[in-house]
């Protein structure tokens, strides 16, 4: 581990030495190239699929990444070139910053009491609805937008505060920051992007809402990949399809280590983040299946709802297995220990995925307790793969100092003003027009994806009506010759008869010959 990784992990102790917190965020989509910084330190890593993301973490989209944050039922997606930071996520609050690229926000839902802020370099806005909004921020250039589709929020600047209803744009620029309120521009295709994943996630959302609470992350994944059914033994459950035969919870994935609470899973599924980390699972008839939590309990983050076998990690092996309903991370797990998941050490340690081949078991007598593995994390477990110390975090935008001018020069500096407003309006058309480009990119490669889905599923439509076909045939055929069977048979039983009746009255000719010849 470096030396300035002990130093963040110092500056973090003090940090978090209160409880954990009860909500994380979640990376719920990203197109690469996409970088991760933890609050403990200033390398960056590779960003990876279902992370969970707390206070001081930072994510930057480089030129054609894009990922997609959600906190509860609140989407965060940023576009390429974004550097963004969580700053406060508690119970109540989710505070983010963006000090360049842009950010499309949508709250869905939003309990009574709860705030969603975007800090910029040049001000902040509170974004005080549910609804849609979009922030865009420049570096170095003292400039940060606003636009509202839907909702309402406040944009705050020093003493400044102003309003904003759908249809509003408002801009901040200079230092101190002006407020100008325009009109809204019509969505690019970036945002018509966005606006498409948030509807589907609304409505596969309405799917899984009746069973398990919207502020656990990651429920909206869960319709698309499995069927809420009821158990007679369970009651309700969340049952997932198409698994692979030897697949097991906490099987595909690895494990992270982060700050307040240690070794985190991270699971392979694009659904599985809150089976993961809520609930519990059990195993079934018809397979494996997930129990939420009781939606009048607050939702709680769990690093993992497993219990590990403490006794193998000195056998250079950390033994895990996922807990039942009924059991928790002080009785251990007793009812699934025969679905344990096994790792080295040195894998373990190193954030590299599980191999899903033979595993072996702790013996029958070695408990699964409720204390993490006492493994020291290596440089990668920080980020879940792999690092890249030399990669430069963004420069953050330096406001410079007001300039004070005399009022003999207030006609050249107001000159002087108009022609900064009008390069950044400039700039601000040439960064429009790039961003439009390459969310065009980013379309026609999500239309070619979805084209050759399609194609795929006619594919195995067609080889599936084909598959049909055939077997339609074959049993037309079947029953033809079934058919010409019985009916030979029903012949030659005709026939026979006919023999039968034919001999029988030759025989009766016969007799009566035979008695008409003795009468004579």
């Amino acid at each position: 581990m470096t030396a300035r990784m002990f130093a963040g992990l110092l500056a973090a102790a003090g940090l978090w030495a209160q409880e954990p917190p009860h909500r994380v965020a979640r990376l719920s989509y990203l197109y690469s190239p996409v970088y991760f910084r933890p609050a403990t330190t200033q390398d960056w890593g590779d960003a990876t699929l279902n992370l969970p993301l707390s206070d001081g973490d930072h994510l930057w989209t480089d030129l054609n990444g894009q990922a997609e944050v959600r906190a509860g039922a609140t989407a965060v997606h940023l576009a390429p070139q974004t550097a963004f930071s969580i700053t406060l996520l508690d119970d109540r609050t989710f505070r983010m910053s963006v000090t360049e690229g842009a950010l499309n926000v949508r709250i869905a839902r939003l309990n009574q009491g709860d705030r969603v802020e975007v800090e910029t370099p040049v001000g902040s806005f509170h974004l005080v609805r549910t609804g849609n909004y979009r922030v865009d921020a420049v570096p170095g250039g003292n400039y940060a937008s606003l636009t509202v589709r839907s909702g309402a929020a406040q944009a705050v600047a020093g003493p400044q505060s102003v309003a904003a209803e759908p249809g509003d744009r408002l801009v901040l620029t200079g230092n101190p920051a002006a407020l100008e309120m325009l009109e809204a521009q019509p969505p690019d295709p970036w945002d018509e992007w966005c606006a498409d994943r948030d509807q589907a996630a609304e409505t596969a959302l309405a799917v899984s809402e009746p069973y398990v609470s919207w502020e656990v992350p990651g429920v909206e994944d869960l319709a698309a990949a499995g069927d809420w059914e009821t158990d007679s033994a369970v009651g309700v459950c969340w049952v997932p399809r198409d698994l692979p035969s030897n697949w097991l919870p906490f099987r595909y994935g690895h494990w992270i280590y982060k700050l307040p609470w240690g070794w985190i899973w991270v699971d392979d599924a694009s659904w599985a983040f809150a089976p993961s980390h809520y609930g519990r699972w059990t195993k079934l008839k018809q397979g494996w299946a997930w129990l939420p939590e009781h939606r009048r309990n607050k939702p709680t983050f769990s690093p993992a709802t497993v219990a590990f076998s403490r006794p193998e990690t000195a056998g250079r092996r950390v033994i895990w297995a996922p807990l039942a309903p009924g059991e928790d991370h002080r009785t251990g797990a007793k009812k699934n220990r025969e679905a344990a998941t096994s790792a080295d050490v040195t894998t373990f340690r190193a954030s590299r995925p599980v191999a899903p081949g033979h595993l072996p078991l702790p013996p029958a007598a070695s408990p699964f307790t409720s204390r993490a593995p006492e493994v020291t994390p290596a440089l990668e477990s920080f980020f879940g793969g792999r690092v890249h110390p030399s990669k430069p975090e963004p420069e953050p935008v330096v406001t410079p100092a007001p300039v004070v001018r005399d009022r003999g020069d207030e006609h050249r500096a107001q000159e002087q003003l108009m022609q900064a407003e009008d390069q950044q309006r400039r700039a601000e058309k040439a960064r429009q027009a790039e961003e439009n480009r390459r969310a065009e990119q980013s379309r026609q490669a999500d239309e070619s994806r979805r084209a050759e889905e399609s194609r795929r599923a006619d594919e195995s439509r067609r080889a599936e009506d084909q598959r049909h076909a055939e077997e339609s045939r074959r049993a037309d055929e079947q029953r033809r010759a079934e058919d010409s069977r019985r009916a030979d048979d029903a012949r030659r039983a005709d026939e026979q008869r006919r023999e039968e009746s034919r001999k029988a009255d030759e025989q009766r000719k016969a007799d009566e010959q035979k008695n008409s010849d003795r009468k004579k």
